[in-house]
């Protein structure tokens, strides 16, 4: 195993032991042997502890990201889900079924992952909804010229 893989497999060990710490006597515990670990190390150990410590928090903040961004997604369209035919945005603009869809939308697990949108199906969302508000706004002028 290379150094930093080491150093990698060494860190994830040790947030999984972070994760299920519950007291405070175990939070106590728990950082004075993360002390004692980073004292143990060299200073070329110390670098690769640090660049797999920073390595894996640029990924955290990755996923973060992503997931509020889904989160987000999924909160503006509340606002519309029950007004619009996802049957027919699905059909129409991804050839794909509703189900497909609605995994997407609510981040449903698929094959042990959560079903979420590229950015090339985000853009077809997008043009999908802006044709509908389109479709509506003239079908609404038409009604208005009958008044």
């Amino acid at each position: 195993m290379a150094d930093i893989e080491k150093e990698k497999k060494q860190l994830e060990d040790l947030l999984d032991e972070f994760c299920k710490l519950s007291t405070p006597d175990e939070e106590a515990a728990f950082s004075m042997k993360m002390k004692k670990v980073v004292a143990s190390k060299s200073e070329e150990e110390k670098e690769l502890f640090s660049q797999a410590f920073l390595g894996g928090g640029k990924k955290a903040i990755e996923e973060s990201e992503k997931t509020i961004s889904d989160v987000n997604l999924r909160l503006v369209l509340d606002r519309i889900y029950p007004a619009v035919s996802w049957s027919y945005i699905a059909s129409r603009y991804f050839g794909k079924s509703r189900s497909w869809l609605n995994q997407r939308i609510n981040g449903y697990q698929v094959n042990g992952e959560p079903a979420t949108f590229t950015e090339n199906e985000k853009k077809k969302l997008i043009t999908a909804l802006t044709d509908l508000g389109q479709i509506l706004q003239k079908s609404a002028r038409q009604i208005e010229h009958t008044l």
